[in-house]
């Protein structure tokens, strides 16, 4: 994640971007019968709570990897990603081509018009992915910030993007 948000030199984060980004859009093509299937593991858990007790709990997480992946990522979006806000644009790289790429979109990219089609492979899992877990919708939050229609006003803190001599 430290390349995503942390990575000063723009060069190196663009490289290093685009090899992850076409690891999870090859990822997500060898994993598509798990993401398309909507297949997830069982894990269980075990901890101590405040009373000194172990107790158990069992949690469904996505069986594909690259679904952990991208879970990841969204849980990051309200605090680092916003945080980062001048570095944000190799994370919105990451997940549009999440959503749109193939891999071999992402790898033929380099002096191409059209770097993706809605009739590809990558296209159709990732907008599945997207529609099925209303990400768009929680895309559109985190760039409306403050002015979104979700925003729960005073009772709702979130980072601020951007600063005032912008």
């Amino acid at each position: 994640m430290e390349i995503l948000f942390d990575c000063p030199d723009m060069h190196a984060r663009r490289n290093l971007i685009r090899i992850i980004r076409y690891l999870v859009c090859r990822l997500k093509e060898i994993e598509k019968d798990a993401i398309l299937g909507n297949e997830f593991d069982e894990i269980e858990e075990t901890y101590v709570d405040i009373y000194k007790r172990q107790c158990t709990r069992s949690r469904k997480v996505p069986k594909a990897l690259v679904l952990r992946f991208i879970d990841l990522l969204k849980a990051f979006m309200p605090t680092r990603a916003a945080r980062s806000w001048k570095l944000i644009d190799t994370y919105m790289e990451l997940l549009h081509s999440f959503g749109v790429q193939s891999a071999s979109d992402v790898e033929n990219e380099i002096g191409a018009r059209e770097t993706w089609s809605r009739k590809s492979e990558g296209y159709q899992i990732g907008m599945t992915v997207y529609f099925k877990n209303d990400f768009l919708t929680t895309l559109g939050d985190f760039i409306l910030q403050d002015a979104s229609p979700l925003h729960r006003g005073s009772t709702e803190y979130r980072f601020t993007m951007g600063n005032l001599y912008l």
